[in-house]
């Protein structure tokens, strides 16, 4: 018997760290692919501590909330 894709993404999400399950399950991805791409997305922001909020744009000034400016 050869599992059913969506039974290999319930798999594959339930063994992730539960504060990056919840955001990957919350985009209910529809093939392991994508489950993966997302989750990998999720794990670099968290890992790294890049933002994940959208970057505003004054001009041709990118502002990313929560970091400083400076100009060198």
């Amino acid at each position: 018997m050869v599992p059913e894709e969506s039974d290999e993404i319930e798999r594959y999400v339930g063994g992730l760290p539960e504060m990056i399950r919840g955001n990957v399950m919350s985009y209910e991805p529809k093939s392991m692919q994508k489950a993966i791409e997302s989750e990998t997305i999720k794990w670099i922001k968290n890992t790294l501590g890049l933002p994940t909020v959208k970057p505003t744009t004054k001009g041709s000034l990118t502002i990313l909330q929560g970091t400083n400016k400076t100009n060198n």
